[in-house]
């Protein structure tokens, strides 16, 4: 089974010498075996394959040169992009020595098209240009390649390698050259380690790895760049990863913006709040609810802050800017609040083993406790009560920066799952119409997305409602504590369907589960190389309740059913009672507790979500008595 790798890698004790032979063919040198090459032996539904990413750095004479070199095969017409690229030149450096071709067999020869200036375009930005270049006359069969040069003068930059690709990747290398300086990297692979070679030797690095499968986004993935395998740098390594955190805690707390915010201006509605609330949640949730209400959430880019009057008085600010604000005025009202940085989950994934740099986080959240409870308070968006923080930073792990050295934290608050309770009390009458009530109970995260779509209109769930049971007529839909978020968001509703039973002579077949938790499978490939990533912990919880005429029967309904992996934190449970009083009670669970597995959980939680859908599919026989 694949499985994880992920750990911190110092150049200093890399002894693993590569015995391969380099895979970098001259600019130029095709040979016939990839010309005339169909399809990718090792994924023969490729559209594409890259045949090799090479990369090299060399450092001399006060110079640093980055050469890059990448050659594609292209089996359909639709992968031609992949012969457009973008090259990113920054302030202090030169593009030299842009070479690109593409090379097709026509009547039996070969065929070299190379890239002219006329295909070159650069675009300026503020410190940056992007060259931007197609190489000519690419199509089915074609072979691409191209090189350039990056150089600096007396400036060393160093780059971030990915080593895979959207397409297989047969060989993917980086060289450094001479290198003059300590430097640290951190690779990440989620594949085991036979597929990685790398070796030190007279200030000479090497890292390579081969057959890389192509990288598909899969449901249940937060961030797409975070599971590619890839490798990153960074200057002047700490004594100790630790250490590294308690210097990067102490210049955090010494910014202006954490050490002095200067929240004076929020001290008239902090009196008056303290004057409306007696007890410490109440004057909590008060300023909770001030802030979130009064400033508008922009995009979180990262964790600088400017003076927060300006946000207050913009209205609008960063989850930084915000969330800093509350933690401010939550001190000012006498609590000990204190912010968190963090990295939210489309940022990157952030450990006490990354490397110690400001740039990791792009996020802060308030750390308060109220008695004896937690709280990790998130006023960035309107519908959230402050029970539940972002779910892009749940279980995310984060800096409090207090006033001990180094405190790391993880975001599991109380409530944090997304539960949703469907229950349905209905009857079938003698002619095979069923009609009843029901009602819909939404707690946590999913009252809030709930929530969150219904901002606009009601009608923007209804209709999602309405397309979760199509065979179903719904009527007098009634939604309850819509605007009161911290309860549960509660639908009623009446219910009539007879298009889905099946009437057959005497008897009638009836699928009783009237909302499934999947429409589709949501974990259709055999096998995973990335972990899998829940939002947050889920409930679903069904229970039915058909009554029945009494000259039926039940001949045969779906058998009880319990399934759960290895330490329950993922379940399914399926229940049936059939009355003498001609009454049947369905009821199933279906459960997450935890937000993270490791890919080698694929297969366990693969088999209970594929047995819980064909459970959903089973039906309930009546027949005449």
């Amino acid at each position: 089974m694949p499985f994880l790798r992920f750990f911190l890698l110092y150049i200093s004790v890399i002894s693993i010498l590569s015995t391969s032979m380099a895979q970098n063919l001259p600019f130029g040198e095709v040979p016939d075996h990839q010309l005339n090459m169909t399809s990718y032996s090792k994924d023969t539904s490729a559209g594409a394959v890259i045949l090799n990413d090479y990369g090299e750095v060399d450092f001399r004479y006060n110079n640093c040169s980055f050469t890059c070199s990448q050659r594609i095969k292209i089996f359909k017409k639709e992968y031609a992009y992949m012969a457009s690229k973008a090259i990113t030149v920054h302030i202090g450096q030169n593009l030299i020595g842009l070479e690109a071709a593409s090379y097709n067999i026509e009547n039996g020869k070969v065929v070299k098209t190379s890239l002219t200036k006329e295909l070159i375009h650069k675009a300026s930005e503020k410190d940056r240009d992007i060259v931007k270049f197609s190489i000519p006359n690419v199509k089915e069969g074609s072979i691409v390649e191209y090189k350039y040069t990056l150089l600096s003068q007396q400036s060393i930059r160093l780059p971030n390698w990915y080593f895979q690709s959207q397409v297989p990747v047969k060989w993917s290398e980086l060289k450094f050259l001479n290198m003059p300086i300590s430097f640290g990297s951190e690779l990440q692979s989620w594949f085991p380690l036979d597929t990685i070679e790398s070796y030190k030797k007279n200030g000479n690095y090497r890292w390579v790895m081969k057959d890389l499968p192509a990288f598909k986004r899969e449901n249940f993935m937060a961030n797409e760049w975070e599971n590619l395998s890839r490798i990153i740098f960074f200057f002047d390594p700490p004594e100790s990863i630790e250490a590294g955190w308690k210097e990067m805690v102490r210049s955090l707390k010494n910014r202006d913006f954490i050490r002095n915010p200067n929240v004076k201006f929020l001290r008239p509605y902090v009196e008056s709040f303290s004057q409306q609330h007696k007890d410490s949640l109440g004057l909590m949730v008060a300023c909770y609810n001030f802030i979130k209400e009064n400033v508008h959430c922009k995009e979180a880019k990262n964790i600088e802050c400017r003076p927060l009057k300006k946000v207050f008085d913009e209205k609008a600010g960063s989850a930084a800017e915000i969330n800093l604000m509350l933690c401010s005025m939550l001190r000012e009202a006498g609590f000990e609040s204190y912010p968190v940085a963090l990295s939210t989950k489309e940022y990157g994934i952030l450990s006490k083993n990354s490397y110690p740099s400001k740039y990791n986080f792009n996020y802060i959240a308030c750390y308060i406790r109220v008695g004896h409870k937690n709280y990790f308070l998130d006023a960035t968006e309107e519908t959230r009560p402050y029970f539940i923080p972002s779910a892009s930073i749940l279980n995310c792990v984060g800096l409090v920066l207090d006033k001990s050295e180094i405190n790391w934290v993880t975001i599991t608050p109380e409530n944090s799952q997304s539960a949703v309770n469907w229950n349905f009390l209905l009857q079938l009458d003698s002619t095979g119409v069923i009609t009843g009530n029901a009602r819909v109970t939404f707690k946590g995260y999913a009252a809030f997305s709930t929530r969150e779509t219904m901002k606009n209109s009601e009608e923007d769930y209804i209709k999602i409602l309405k397309s979760r049971m199509p065979f179903a007529e719904l009527s007098e839909i009634k939604i309850k504590n819509k605007l009161n978020i911290e309860k549960n968001l509660v639908m009623h509703f009446k219910i009539r369907f007879e298009d889905a039973i099946d009437i057959t002579a005497n008897k009638l077949l009836i699928n009783p589960f009237l909302v499934h938790m999947y429409q589709t499978h949501p974990m259709i490939k055999p096998e995973r190389y990335y972990p899998i990533e829940f939002e947050t912990p889920i409930e679903h919880n069904f229970t039915l309740s058909l009554g029945f005429p009494e000259q039926f029967r039940i001949a045969s309904a779906p058998q009880n059913m319990q399934l759960n992996n290895e330490d329950a934190s993922i379940g399914f449970t399926y229940l049936q009672d059939i009355s003498p009083l001609n009454l049947a009670t369905i009821k199933s669970r279906f459960y997450v507790k935890d937000c993270f597995y490791p890919a080698s959980m694929y297969a366990p939680i693969r088999e209970i979500i594929t047995k819980m859908i064909e459970k959903e599919k089973e039906d309930i026989l009546l027949t005449k008595k």
